[in-house]
C-alpha cells in the first residue's frame, strides 16, 4: 500500500464485497470505512459497499449509511438487477462500478456483452459520460465498451507470484 501511495497517481480503494462473498464471511463495514478513511484525498476513492446478488434495497441501505462524500466515493450497480437502478446510480453519482452477477457473472460472455452493450446506450441516451470502474474487468480493457478503469481480482490475489506483478495476459 506505501509503494502505491508514494507512486500512483489515485487510487480505487475496494470494498472486499466480492472475496467476502467468495468466502462466506461477513463482511465488516465499519472496520471498511475505517481503513478507507485514512486513504481519501486527491484522486483516491473508494467502493461503497455492496451485496453480491442483492436486491435494489439491500444496496440503497449500504449507500444510505455510506457516510463518504459523493466524489470520493462509487456504488456499484450490479449487471443483473435493472436498467431503471443504473440510471438512478448514474443521475446521483460521477463515478460508479460496474459488477457482474447472477446471469452476468461471467465477463465477456453473449449476456455479459449483451448487457454491457444495453447499459452503454442507456448513459447515451441520458447525455451522460460517468467514469464507470469495471470490476474484474482489467482483461477487456481496450474493448467496446468506455470504461475509465478496471480491476483485477488476478492481481490482487496474485501479485507477489515470483516476484513480479501477474496480469491476465502477461507478466510486467
Amino acid at each position: 500500500m506505501n509503494w502505491h501511495i508514494e507512486n500512483a497517481e489515485s487510487l480505487m480503494l475496494d470494498n472486499g464485497a466480492f472475496s467476502t462473498y467468495n468466502s462466506g464471511k461477513k463482511f465488516d463495514e465499519k472496520g471498511y470505512y475505517s481503513w478507507v478513511d485514512q486513504y481519501l484525498y486527491a484522486m483516491n476513492w473508494a467502493v461503497i459497499p455492496d451485496v453480491i446478488g442483492g436486491s435494489i434495497e439491500d444496496q440503497k441501505e449500504l449507500i444510505s449509511r455510506c457516510k463518504l462524500p459523493k466524489h470520493l466515493s462509487a456504488p456499484v450497480w450490479h449487471m443483473s438487477l435493472p436498467l431503471s437502478w443504473l440510471e438512478e446510480i448514474a443521475d446521483n453519482y460521477p463515478r460508479f462500478c460496474f459488477g457482474s452477477s447472477q446471469q452476468y457473472w461471467k465477463v465477456m460472455s453473449q449476456e455479459w456483452q449483451d448487457r454491457a452493450d444495453e447499459a452503454f446506450e442507456l448513459l447515451d441516451k441520458m447525455g451522460v459520460r460517468p467514469w464507470v470502474h469495471m470490476l474484474r474487468g482489467l482483461r477487456i480493457s481496450g474493448q467496446r465498451w468506455p470504461f475509465a478503469s478496471a480491476d483485477s481480482t488476478n492481481v490482487a490475489r496474485n501479485f507477489k507470484n515470483r516476484g513480479k506483478y501477474r496480469c491476465p495476459n502477461e507478466w510486467i
